[in-house]
């Protein structure tokens, strides 16, 4: 079943004060990371050709609410491929030897084939001169990590994925609400304005019936997750079932 999944790449603790100083921190190096993966090339020798480009973080063709089209023309030229610009921007942000990420790789259940898409990526950021430790998580033992304060995740990285639902609010809110799980804007003691404008139009789209505002809405939201580069889409990828 075509497009019932994105795998992505995030990063936890970015707001906290602690790694105010950490590369991953700041917003053009986390979109450097992006520039240097070769989708394609994932797409092609990782996925066995059976993926394809994303739309941007938990969105579809088919989402509800959605401006499908103008957004994929974005994704297609901001997921590019482009080693040269993400070492040019690297070196503005003054890490022109690159710099040390911590990633933990993991696989929810039913698509183990992240796991290989997070080493193939790491081997892409060590081609851009970053110096990647990679450590596996079995799935079971990761969602504890995301739990409490993060300690052990803060200034990490990790693989990661999401479903494929025509409502992508749900998503959008158990990620980048302070008051959800992962939280990866900020928490309610600290949700900064990038944070605070997130809460705003979730809550606008919540309570929204018209379908033009709506979908502004969930532009709006989609807008602000993307040009934080926080969660990165890699590709999108299918469900598979058995039936007989």
């Amino acid at each position: 079943v075509p497009g019932t999944m994105q795998a992505i790449f995030q990063f936890y603790g970015t707001w906290r004060p602690e790694v105010k100083d950490q590369p991953i921190a700041k917003v053009r190096v986390r979109q450097a990371l992006s520039l240097a993966i070769d989708r394609k090339q994932v797409i092609e020798h990782v996925m066995n050709g059976k993926a394809r480009m994303p739309h941007p973080f938990a969105t579809f063709g088919y989402t509800d609410f959605f401006s499908a089209e103008r957004w994929k023309k974005w994704a297609d030229e901001a997921y590019r491929y482009d080693p040269v610009l993400a070492k040019k921007i690297l070196a503005e942000e003054g890490y022109p030897n690159g710099f040390e990420l911590k990633f933990a790789n993991t696989a929810l259940p039913g698509t183990q084939f992240m796991i290989d898409i997070g080493t193939a990526i790491a081997d892409m950021w060590t081609k851009i001169g970053v110096k990647v430790t990679l450590k596996h998580y079995e799935w079971g033992s990761f969602p504890p990590l995301e739990r409490g304060d993060q300690a052990q995740l803060t200034g990490w990285a990790s693989m990661y994925r999401t479903a494929g639902r025509p409502d992508a609010p749900w998503r959008y809110n158990g990620g980048f609400s302070p008051e959800s799980t992962q939280r990866l804007f900020g928490d309610k003691d600290n949700c900064n304005e990038t944070c605070q404008e997130f809460v705003k139009t979730y809550r606008a789209l919540g309570s929204e019936l018209d379908r033009t505002k709506r979908t502004a809405l969930t532009d709006k939201m989609v807008e602000l997750v993307s040009n934080s580069w926080i969660v990165v889409p890699i590709i999108e990828g299918m469900g598979y079932y058995a039936i007989n």
